[in-house]
Parts: C-alpha cells; sequence; structure tokens
C-alpha cells in the first residue's frame, strides 16, 4: 500500500517496518477459523507479533481497515504502543450511521443494488473468494469514478503485501 513511502524512516538503521498481512488475507496463512476475523482478534494479533519479535518498544499504523485494528489495538493495550497513527480509516461512528443512506442514494442507480447488497453480505462472509467479491462490488462507493474497469483490473492482478522487517 505505501510501497517505498515509509522507506526514508529505515535509511540510517533507527527503525525497522514490518508490514503485516491480518490473518487469512494477502501471504498469511489460510488456516485461522472464519470466527477468528475479529477486530479485537486481529488487534490481539498486533500485540501477540510484537511479542514474538521481542520488541521492546514499536509503534502501530493502521491504513483503512487496519485503521480499525490499531485504533482497537489502543483500546485494548492501552500503552503497548509507543505511538498509534491512523491513516485513512472512519473519522468516527458518525460516518457509519451515514452509510445506510448513502447507499440508498448511490450514483449511478445501475450500480446502486451491486454495492448496497455488498454490504450487506459483509457479516456473512467465509471465504476468501466471498471477501474477494465484496471488496470488487464495494469499489464504486469507495473511489470517485465507479464504471471504469481500472479497479476489476487492480483487483485481479493485485499482489499481496511483503512483511519487512
Amino acid at each position: 500500500m505505501f510501497g517505498d513511502y515509509l522507506d526514508p524512516l529505515v535509511a540510517d538503521g533507527r527503525y525497522r517496518l514490518v508490514f503485516i498481512d491480518e490473518r487469512s488475507q494477502g501471504r498469511s496463512d489460510r488456516s485461522a477459523a472464519p470466527h477468528t476475523w475479529t477486530i479485537e482478534r486481529m488487534a490481539a494479533d498486533i500485540s501477540d507479533l510484537a511479542g514474538s519479535l521481542d520488541l521492546s518498544s514499536y509503534a502501530v499504523l493502521g491504513h483503512s481497515f487496519g485503521a480499525f485494528l490499531a485504533l482497537q489495538h489502543a483500546v485494548d493495550f492501552p500503552g503497548a504502543a509507543k505511538a498509534t497513527i491512523v491513516s485513512g480509516g472512519v473519522a468516527s461512528a458518525r460516518w457509519l450511521a451515514r452509510v445506510e443512506d448513502e447507499l440508498a442514494a448511490f450514483e449511478p442507480v445501475e450500480l446502486r443494488e451491486q454495492v448496497a447488497s455488498s454490504w450487506a453480505r459483509e457479516t456473512m462472509a467465509r471465504t476468501e473468494d466471498e471477501t474477494k467479491k465484496i471488496s470488487i462490488d464495494q469499489l464504486p462507493f469507495h473511489f470517485g469514478t465507479p464504471v471504469i474497469p481500472r479497479p476489476r483490473r487492480l483487483c485481479s492482478t493485485h499482489r499481496a503485501g511483503t512483511v519487512r522487517t
């Protein structure tokens, strides 16, 4: 996601970056049971990884869905991370309260059912393919030009993130 934008942080060797693919996402093992795909469990995974790496001090940066995990980690493990950085996350629960109205008024109208039904299917997804389909169906909601072919191409050619230390 961030490409090499964060590389200057490690240039002098003072810091190390660890990029995490959440459980059953990206290059992570697919054996995690679906009932463990919760924000609370994934937030605990951050502390578990920090412990496994024997990190005495660390910061958590969460982008997009990762922002939810970073915030949950800060709530569930206060003081564990030296800093919590939220990027591209939802500013408040008020935003989520408006989603239903936004979906009802979504334009272009020919994509409204696709987008609205994808949100309704979120809690029922149990496989990687189901989750990917939901993500693809939601792309028009999250991006300003919903009818261009590029988002579908991105999903079909997306390469999972790497873990670098």
